[in-house]
């Protein structure tokens, strides 16, 4: 018998590895995901120590507030994308993909996800061009009302023609993740971030300022459609696969709908909850105060991103075994899953506030104050337990959180209102007491009816 003090310092590093993977439960598809949230950190990071450097606070405010302006595109997406994960999951449990982009299984399964292609192919083309139109005037007449010079507004048109074309390609890739293909997918954006972030900061090195703000989604734009171009197999399959007449077909009113309308109004509702501080602190705060807010969310959202990483890549999986009524293994995977995102994501949210605390005076004045900072730590904590509790009662393929959403949301937009007229402060602690108070309890409340069915 080998014992342990004979291994040598490799194979006790590769063992130690090995038992640490066991722990944190990760395969390749959390991996790949882990290295995208965690290159969103470094390069978070990055721009953290250089904002000072790169950007005036006039200019911060802009570009945050850009950030989170943008994610109007959910008015347009209508939870679509969530529920193609949702629906290609159930569908693909029943098939078995091929090296050449094929499919084998159950008939009726294939022809759905097929017409689910092209279905997808038409709604997206609508939608997109009904958010370049519709965003960038709406966007145009934002900045424009808060003292914009028109440089402010070419630049949101351009952020908003790319993002566009991001949202276009969105579904392909949303599929692929409902066919388990959540590393491949992670990979491809991870490649987006970091070709983005290193143009990024080159055209910033140069003087660009607040003109880079386009350059990321232009990034993901561009190399999602030569990815799909060149790689994307499966999707034109599917595409290409003739259906007939007789055919089980997807229909959007029977099979799409039902589910879609009440994600698009939770994921609505989402946008008012989540990311509504950064415009409200800049139209009545002032661009400075919506950069410092603007900035330290950033790094919480990153923050949970990473936490929630498990979650994500372990969504078909559960939405699988619960399609073929494993409800045993589902619960295990579930529990797996929620604890460790749950304690990363604390952990974080501790270690940043403390970073922030420590920064020389010149970059801590670039981030909100340290109350504001530990009601956006608690918020974020108790965001990561709704987002698994809620992605495990969505994996039944329902949407049970619809009047739990709306009525956080009518709870948050009119209070985050009058507390921004105070300062930021006031926004982090309403923000968190409605998260933490009001949201969560709920939250948990539905997810115990979907954990308990038989």
């Amino acid at each position: 018998m080998i014992s342990d003090a004979s291994k040598t310092p490799p194979t006790r590093l590769r063992a130690l590895a090995a038992r640490l993977r066991l722990i944190l439960g990760i395969d390749l598809h959390i991996l790949q995901t882990l290295l995208l949230r965690g290159w969103s950190v470094i390069a978070g990071g990055v721009m953290v120590l250089f904002v000072p450097h790169w950007f005036d606070r006039v200019d911060q405010g802009y570009f945050y507030t850009f950030n989170s302006l943008i994610a109007i595109q959910i008015f347009f997406e209508l939870g679509m994308n969530q529920v193609v994960v949702q629906i290609v999951s159930h569908e693909a449990a029943h098939l078995s993909g091929q090296p050449d982009g094929s499919f084998t299984g159950a008939r009726a399964s294939i022809t759905r996800l097929a017409s689910l292609a092209r279905l997808l192919t038409r709604w997206y083309r609508v939608a997109a061009l009904l958010f370049f139109v519709c965003g960038g005037v709406a966007g145009a007449i934002f900045f424009d009302a808060w003292n914009g010079h028109g440089r402010e507004t070419a630049i949101w048109m351009v952020l908003v023609l790319f993002t566009a074309v991001n949202l276009y390609v969105s579904p392909a890739l949303a599929m692929l993740e409902g066919m388990g293909q959540v590393g491949a997918v992670a990979r491809v954006r991870l490649m987006q971030s970091i070709a983005g972030y290193l143009l990024m900061w080159a055209a910033l090195s140069l003087g660009a300022g607040l003109a880079v703000a386009p350059v990321l989604a232009g990034t993901g734009a561009v190399y999602s459609c030569y990815w799909l171009a060149r790689r994307d197999r499966r999707i034109r399959w599917l595409r290409a696969t003739d259906i007939a007449a007789a055919d089980d077909v997807l229909s959007w009113r029977h099979d799409v709908f039902p589910f879609q309308w009440r994600i698009a109004l939770s994921w609505m509702s989402g946008y008012l909850i989540l990311q509504l501080l950064v415009p409200l602190a800049f139209s009545r705060q002032g661009a400075v105060a919506a950069g410092q807010l603007g900035l330290t969310l950033t790094i919480y959202n990153s923050l949970l991103s990473i936490g929630l990483s498990w979650v994500n890549a372990r969504l078909p999986v559960m939405a699988g075994q619960i399609a073929r009524d494993e409800r045993a293994g589902a619960r295990a995977t579930f529990r797996g899953v929620v604890m460790r995102s749950t304690v990363i994501t604390l952990l974080g949210s501790v270690t940043v506030m403390a970073a922030i605390a420590l920064m020389p005076e010149f970059m801590r004045v670039r981030f909100a104050d340290i109350p504001t900072i530990a009601c956006l730590a608690l918020a974020t904590t108790a965001n990561c337990v709704i987002y698994a509790l809620a992605t495990f009662a969505r994996a039944h393929r329902e949407e049970p959180l619809l009047v739990q959403s709306i009525g956080t949301a009518i709870l948050m937009v009119p209070t985050l209102y009058l507390a921004s007229g105070v300062g930021i402060f006031a926004m982090a602690a309403v923000f968190a007491v409605v998260i933490v108070i009001f949201s969560l309890p709920w939250v948990a409340l539905v997810f115990r009816r979907y954990y308990n069915r038989v």
